[in-house]
């Protein structure tokens, strides 16, 4: 299974979220909605199975880390109007 960890900071909250790669991107190409659906407050080791994505909601930035996906998995907004950084 893949699982990404996805580092998401909205305003001044910063959620940490730890889901399977097909969840992460229905949180990500839905805008981030009910992003409090998915947070699981239980303590869980994290799995670092396919890397992790930090997004910055306030200044459009997105960093993937192993790459976790690219971006022609998510709308075409995120590709073109947001800064990438590929690690």
């Amino acid at each position: 299974m893949s699982f990404i960890i996805l580092f998401l900071i909205k305003g001044k909250d910063i959620f940490v979220i730890n889901k399977h790669y097909n969840t992460i991107l229905k949180i990500i190409n839905t805008d981030f909605k009910n992003i409090e659906y998915y947070l699981d407050y239980t303590e869980q080791p994290l799995s670092l199975d396919a890397g992790y994505l930090i997004v910055d909601t306030n200044t459009k930035t997105i960093v993937s880390n192993q790459s976790a996906f690219s971006k022609q998995h998510l709308k075409p907004s995120y590709a073109k109007d947001w800064f990438w950084i590929e690690t």
